[in-house]
């Protein structure tokens, strides 16, 4: 049985493609969309429990979806990933789209699947690291 369903949201197919191997090898259900139209379809078929989110995507980019969907009451409480490499973040820095979007947290592309794994346990609450079966572990 599946665990927890992700939306992966980034118009990068091999981007796509490597989460979603990453995930379904830690038993999560994955869904994919390569921009927020089909992101909003999505979750519109199948809510997701949380979303992993490109900044860059044709039409309205990440930061307008996170608001978009952040502004509406019924998904307002699932918990965005912005996965990006726009910018990378420097010690002492902080986050740098902090305050600019409604997103719950954030990672530069590239990350060692580890990291992209405990980041979403995190979001969804988890303390005990879902059984493999051989995925990728990063």
């Amino acid at each position: 049985m599946k665990g927890p369903q992700v939306l992966v949201v980034d118009d990068s197919l091999h981007t796509r493609r490597s989460l979603k191997g990453l995930l379904e090898g830690a038993d999560y259900l994955v869904h994919e969309a390569g921009n927020s139209t089909e992101a909003f379809r999505s979750i519109r078929q199948q809510r997701p429990d949380a979303i992993i989110l490109d900044i860059m995507l044709p039409g309205r980019s990440g930061l307008e979806f996170s608001e978009d969907l952040k502004s509406l009451e019924k998904y307002r409480d699932i918990p965005i990933l912005i996965f990006t490499g726009i910018a990378r973040k420097r010690e002492n820095e902080g986050t740098p789209w902090r305050g600019k979007t409604l997103a719950d947290d954030f990672l530069t592309k590239p990350a060692k699947g580890r990291e992209i794994l405990e980041k979403v346990r995190r979001l969804l609450g988890r303390k005990a690291t879902p059984p493999s079966r051989g995925g990728p572990t990063g």
